[in-house]
Parts: structure tokens; C-alpha cells; sequence
């Protein structure tokens, strides 16, 4: 974690509650860590005597570029948009769903939640948008002052309750029920979903549908051989766990930088770090679906079966229905 990074959320853990600061101050204090020593010394400081952006603000540091972990292209990371007022988010959907592309349009959709310590309730902050030439970071915290429950149903309705795309989402159901939790009035429209294809459920039948793929997955992560003796048997396949970084090692080559995935979400502005790795988890599954798409028909799966039944299970038959008439 950065000492930007680290600033934020110690900022944030202060304003929601100022009288943690003589806890905070002793627990760094007892740390043995250079860097948790110097902020524990500066919250000492009379002149920090209130939690400010000023007083809590970090040293100023260079952005690395880690070569060794998956970034987006120039191209794309040029395009990266942040929505924060209603006409924004307006010109946002319109756009992402006014391609007339005879190509296939997938999405892929993310969230970035407060953190528990900062919050008394589970709060969503930033919904990502992902096409493959424009990232939106959609800025729920901001919004929320200016739309209306209505607005909200609406723009999740376009969103969500499209048949024309594809979209993707990683455990995307755990983004839901926050998102329902944040906009409890959306919970209905939510419940409509369509077209969204659960990327770790994606994995799953895959591997359950040709060993290979599950003995590479399996191979990428550890060189210890607990696989099954008979590699037929996909039942005796033991679990696999791997998240998002894993799968951006294994498909694309690098894995993705987690250091700002626990971050102060709703301070604004949002640092330039935490914008990108934003955008990157949301641009990320866009580039995987593709990949795995090259890898089934190399292995001779039936892929439109397999992203029908890896749909998230809220609409059901009807859900799986449309989806499969959309890839034929």
C-alpha cells in the first residue's frame, strides 16, 4: 500500500470518528514500521490536531508504472471518463449502448465499495462501465445528491435490463447486493437483470467441461501436483479458488496491481492510482471473456452453451433464453 494510499483511509478512519485518533496514534506508534513510525509522529503534531486533507496529506511521491503487472494501453487509458453529474451519466449510457456494430457489444461492469471501518453500512461508491474502446467510472457518491429515486431506476434499467449486450462481471452478485443496499428503491429493477454472465461461474464450467483447461488454470498458480489421479474423473477435480489477479496472470500474461483495491472511495478528487486500477478491474473482464472465448473454441467446447449457463440466476429461463438466441 502507498503512503498516499495509506494517508487516505487513516484520514477517512478520523472523520468518521476523531476521538480513534489517540488509538491510531498508539497502535502505529507500537508498530515496527518506518512508515507507520512517521505517521504516527505526524498525527502528534498540535498542527494536526483536526483530521484535514491538508494536515493528513502525503508526501508527494512519483506514480510507478509496474511493468511486471497488466495495465491498460495508451489508447484505452486515455478514454477513462468520471460521471458525476445527471447529464454525465446520461451521455454515458446513451453512448455505451449507441453502437450500431454488427459486432457482439460486451460490457464490463465492477464496483468499488467504502470499506467496512468507514462506514456503518455496506455503501457502494464508484460503478465501472467498460467497453472496449471507453471506460466510464460512474461516481454513485456524488450522484447521489442529484438524482432522484426515479433517475436511479431508470439509468439501472438501461444498464442492467438491456438484451442488446453481454455483460460482464466478476462474482458480479456480491455487486448487486451492495448496490441493492446502497439503492434499496433499485432493488426491484435489479431483480430484472439480463445478459449477465458471472465470470468465476464462467471458469467453473469450463473446468468442469474439459479437464485441460482446469489442469492449466490449476498448473498456473502452484507446481504442486493435488489434482486428481485420473484427470477424466471431473468430479474428483479438487476446488479450485483464484480471483481476478489469477486469471489476468494466466490469460493475459500479468496480474493485476491490488494495492488501491483498499481504498478511501469517497474522498473526491479520486487519486490518479485509484482511477486507473478502477478502470482496470471493469476493462479487465472484457479482455478475459475474449481470451476464454479463443480457448474454448481451441479446445472444442461449446462456448454458447457454456455462457448461457453462467448466467447469474435472477431472471432464470428467461434470462437464458435471450442470451442464447444473442450468440447464435
Amino acid at each position: 500500500m502507498s503512503d498516499a494510499n495509506f494517508g487516505d483511509l487513516i484520514q477517512g478512519v478520523l472523520e468518521v470518528d476523531p476521538t480513534m485518533r489517540r488509538f491510531v496514534v498508539d497502535y502505529l506508534g507500537d508498530m515496527e514500521d518506518p512508515a507507520a513510525l512517521r505517521w504516527a509522529r505526524r498525527l502528534r503534531e498540535p498542527s494536526n490536531s483536526a483530521a484535514s486533507s491538508s494536515s493528513l496529506e502525503a508526501e508527494p511521491q512519483f506514480r510507478p508504472v509496474l511493468s511486471e503487472t497488466f495495465v491498460l494501453s495508451e489508447r484505452i487509458g486515455q478514454s477513462i471518463s468520471m460521471v458525476d453529474t445527471k447529464e454525465g451519466l446520461t451521455n454515458c449510457l446513451n453512448h455505451v449502448f449507441a453502437s450500431s456494430s454488427s459486432e457482439e457489444l460486451v460490457i464490463g461492469l465492477d464496483t468499488e465499495f467504502v470499506p467496512g471501518f468507514l462506514a456503518l453500512e455496506e455503501q457502494v461508491a464508484l460503478l465501472q462501465i467498460a467497453t472496449k474502446e471507453r471506460i466510464f467510472l460512474i461516481d454513485l457518491y456524488t450522484l447521489e445528491n442529484q438524482l432522484d429515486n426515479q433517475d436511479w431506476i431508470d439509468s439501472f434499467h438501461q444498464l442492467l435490463c438491456n438484451n442488446r449486450a453481454i455483460k460482464i462481471g466478476f462474482e458480479f452478485l456480491s455487486d448487486l447486493r451492495i448496490l441493492n443496499a446502497t439503492l434499496p428503491f433499485c432493488r426491484d429493477v435489479m431483480s430484472k437483470t439480463t445478459n449477465v454472465v458471472c465470470l468465476a461461474k464462467l471458469i467453473h464450467n469450463l473446468c468442469q467441461a474439459n479437464a485441460s483447461f482446469y489442469y492449466a488454470l490449476h498448473m498456473s498458480k502452484t507446481s504442486e501436483e493435488t489434482v486428481a489421479n485420473n484427470p477424466a474423473d471431473i468430479g474428483e477435480l479438487p476446488p479450485l479458488g483464484f480471483g481476478l489477479s489469477d486469471l489476468c496472470a494466466f490469460l493475459l500474461g500479468q496480474p493485476l496491481d491490488k494495492s488501491w483495491q483498499l481504498s478511501h472511495w469517497t474522498k473526491r478528487p479520486l487519486r490518479a492510482e485509484q482511477m486507473d486500477y478502477a478502470a482496470l478491474d471493469a476493462y479487465c473482464l472484457i479482455e478475459i471473456f475474449d481470451e476464454l472465448k479463443k480457448k474454448a473454441k481451441e479446445l472444442s467446447i461449446d462456448w454458447e452453451d457454456i455462457v448461457v449457463r453462467s448466467t447469474i440466476n435472477l431472471s432464470f429461463t428467461k434470462q437464458k433464453r435471450v442470451l442464447r438466441n444473442k450468440l447464435q
